[in-house]
């Protein structure tokens, strides 16, 4: 995970100074053109999240996350967007909650065992809506959304040593703004919530992360 903050940070240095270089270009390409930050456009983005796991299973608990995300869409309304996101969280951990009873010390000392971890991937068909980017005076760089999506979640899970992967439909329920720095670059902040619609219930979790997009 260092390696791929670093990676990151590096993304997002180039990006900064090739904005501050292509800028002089930009304006004059979307002069005319109205809003130059909600065109009809493709765009794509890499970035990574955090996740926080709601997991139902019994007698276990589960340890948060980090992970790497990518996402490719297109924009055909100042409203609309539809993209393809791909999530993948690293391990999860289980654990079994413990307690022990320590001579000279009271009431009890606890400890958790691993006695097993959860993998997943998610590939999701989303539709974003602005729905205040044609608002009357709202800055065209900062543009919150909505977002919902549908698709596989695949799961890998390692339990005492039982290991199965299953891939249920998952919902990808969330929101968050995207901030632009130049017309065609900019910061996606993204929370969601991802929910099963059958088959292992119990494996729903919370990923609240960012990308780094360019806008064609």
């Amino acid at each position: 995970m260092k390696t791929f903050a670093s990676l990151l940070a590096m993304v997002v240095l180039t990006i900064a100074s090739g904005a501050v270089a292509q800028e002089p270009d930009d304006a004059d390409d979307d002069a005319g053109n109205g809003d130059p930050y909600m065109r009809e456009r493709a765009y794509g983005g890499i970035g990574g999240q955090w996740s926080n796991p709601n997991f139902s299973i019994p007698l276990l608990t589960a340890n948060e996350t980090r992970g790497i995300n990518a996402r490719l869409g297109y924009r055909p309304h100042p409203n609309v967007a539809f993209d393809l996101v791909f999530d993948y969280n690293t391990p999860f951990k289980l654990d079994i909650p413990g307690a022990f009873l320590v001579p000279g010390l009271s009431p009890y000392m606890t400890s958790r065992f691993q006695v097993g971890e959860v993998i997943t991937y998610l590939i999701t068909g989303n539709v974003r809506i602005f729905p205040l980017s044609t608002v009357p005076g709202m800055p065209g760089r900062i543009q919150p959304y909505l977002s919902a999506g549908l698709g596989p979640h695949i799961i890998d899970r390692d339990i005492l040593f039982k290991r199965a992967t299953i891939v249920p439909v998952a919902t990808r329920l969330g929101g968050g703004v995207d901030v632009y720095a130049t017309p065609h670059f900019a910061v996606s902040l993204d929370a969601a919530y991802v929910l099963n619609i059958h088959q292992a219930l119990d494996t729903r979790y919370w990923m609240f992360g960012g990308n780094v997009q360019y806008h064609w």
